[in-house]
């Protein structure tokens, strides 16, 4: 779901932010004790917990509360149309941040934590290895730098005074306030300048209870003022609506970054509820319709057996042309706007 965000100024309806924001409801059609589930799932993982947090020399890398605002980083180059995460092509930096907020937060002298921190890392890898898979399938090349371990300037473990709980009912106020804690934190022109790239995505981790039922959701961008922020990510509720996060969700959300809409939900790009009746009658295995087994209907840990079919490849720019755009008579994707 994108929202544009408005205010009313006397009699005229003006257009104050051009933050697009995505938010995928996506889980709630599991049922059952997903948690349980996932906690005897053996998964591919050799990382240590220790290898996560690097030697001393990058411990700079991560920054607290203590030091947030330390940055002078207001505004950074970035693709005027695109935001900060670009096109779907080339090299992509991730920035991974481990975030407190007003009711969660991560402790790593514990168990469960230091699982949790491990499981947005396979994530992560599973994530990006089928994303650059399937783009190359279309003949695109793509590069996720997601690495931490590789380049510690990706990572960063922060308190905040974002409240999840509202994520869903108020974006328009959580947003406001992530942008303002990525411009004031993140370093991003140096890291853009270390990773030799462009384009940038931000994802936000949080150490939420399995008893959480708000959804994992995105922050797209759409440019109308020169200075609207550019950031462009996804906030992960480790845990919620008792499941726990797997590498689809996280695939799906990184998709929205570029230009995919959700595809159960009639509401951008002119897409109707009788095709969203369609995709759930037909069981659609698209990555944007479902994120778990078609055939289980459980979540997947180890690998994403969802598709990027044709009509999510056309929404992020891997193909000019969609047999089911054309079908249906949705509207251009952003690329040929």
């Amino acid at each position: 779901m994108r929202i544009r965000r408005k205010a009313l100024a006397g009699a005229m309806l003006l257009v104050i932010s051009a933050t697009m924001l995505c938010g995928c409801l996506d889980d709630e059609e599991y049922e059952g004790s997903y948690g349980e589930d996932y906690a005897d799932q053996d998964y591919d993982n050799d990382q240590d917990y220790e290898d996560f947090f690097g030697d001393d020399e990058n411990s700079g890398s991560y920054q607290n509360d203590d030091n947030q605002g330390s940055s002078d980083q207001k505004m950074f180059a970035y693709d005027a149309k695109y935001g900060s995460s670009g096109p779907l092509e080339g090299d992509i930096a991730v920035v991974s941040i481990f975030a407190g907020d007003t009711t969660t937060s991560w402790n790593f002298d514990n168990s469960e934590d230091q699982e949790l921190m491990q499981r947005a890392y396979t994530n992560l890898q599973i994530a990006t290895d089928y994303l650059e898979s399937n783009c190359k399938s279309y003949g695109k090349e793509v590069n996720f730098i997601y690495d931490w371990n590789e380049h510690p300037e990706l990572l960063y473990m922060m308190d905040t005074d974002l409240d999840h709980n509202i994520a869903n009912s108020d974006a328009y106020t959580y947003w406001a306030n992530a942008r303002e804690i990525l411009s004031q934190n993140i370093p991003t022109e140096e890291i853009l300048k270390s990773l030799n790239t462009d384009h940038i995505i931000y994802l936000m981790y949080f150490n939420t209870p399995l008893s959480t039922t708000v959804s994992n959701n995105a922050m797209c961008f759409e440019k109308i003022y020169d200075y609207d922020p550019p950031y462009e990510g996804c906030f992960f509720y480790m845990q919620h609506d008792n499941i726990v996060a797997s590498p689809a969700t996280f695939a799906h959300e990184m998709l929205h970054t570029f230009g995919a809409p959700d595809l159960y939900q009639a509401w951008e790009y002119g897409l109707t509820q009788e095709y969203v009746s369609y995709a759930e009658s037909t069981n659609l295995n698209d990555i944007m319709n479902i994120q778990w087994d078609p055939n289980t209907i459980q979540p997947v840990y180890d690998s994403i057996v969802n598709e990027i079919t044709d009509i999510t490849a056309y929404y992020t720019g891997l193909t000019d042309h969609s047999d089911t755009v054309d079908q249906w008579g949705f509207e251009k994707n952003m690329y040929q706007q």
